[in-house]
């Protein structure tokens, strides 16, 4: 599969032929990395430029609604079951990524036998009074989205920790 790194350079090597140099000239004298750049000034600056047009047009795509919605429990958690970082910080065995996986097994056991079981999977990682599923597939699922949010942040800030 080809990356974003590798078109740029393909980029590069295309329009500077047009102009007359040779390839082994080009990717020697210009496309020499360094770190996350190129040593030669100007090719940095139009690939700095490139990611950070990249990272603004993302950006500034309009969001899904299941993204919205997921984020929207996610602030929901933190704001009235008042699951902030430090709360979350205390997980250190797994167990939100636990806890999501059960809610998506929920959404996903829609039409078996225990569609809306109201006892927790066996790897339910807390008390049982904890588990609410719901009888909307999309809603466990939400949950699961925004459990598994919870888990990346805090394994981005056990990382980030000196």
């Amino acid at each position: 599969m080809t990356d974003t790194r590798e078109l740029f350079e393909a980029a590069v090597v295309a329009r500077m032929k047009e102009s007359g140099f040779l390839e082994v000239e080009i990717r020697v004298e210009c496309l020499v990395r360094c770190g996350d750049g190129y040593q030669d000034e100007l090719i940095n600056a139009g690939w700095h430029y490139l990611n950070a047009a990249s990272i603004a047009r993302v950006a500034n795509e309009p969001q899904s609604k299941a993204i919205a919605d997921v984020a929207a429990e996610r602030k929901r958690q933190i704001e009235v079951e008042d699951f902030d970082a430090s709360h979350d910080d205390m997980a250190t065995k797994g167990q939100l990524a636990t806890a999501a996986a059960c809610y998506a097994f929920q959404a996903g056991a829609r039409g078996r036998s225990f569609p809306n079981d109201p006892q927790p999977i066996g790897i339910w990682p807390w008390d049982r009074g904890w588990w609410k599923p719901t009888k909307d597939h999309r809603r466990n699922l939400i949950k699961a989205g925004a459990l598994i949010i919870a888990e990346i942040e805090r394994l981005d800030r056990a990382e980030a920790r000196p």
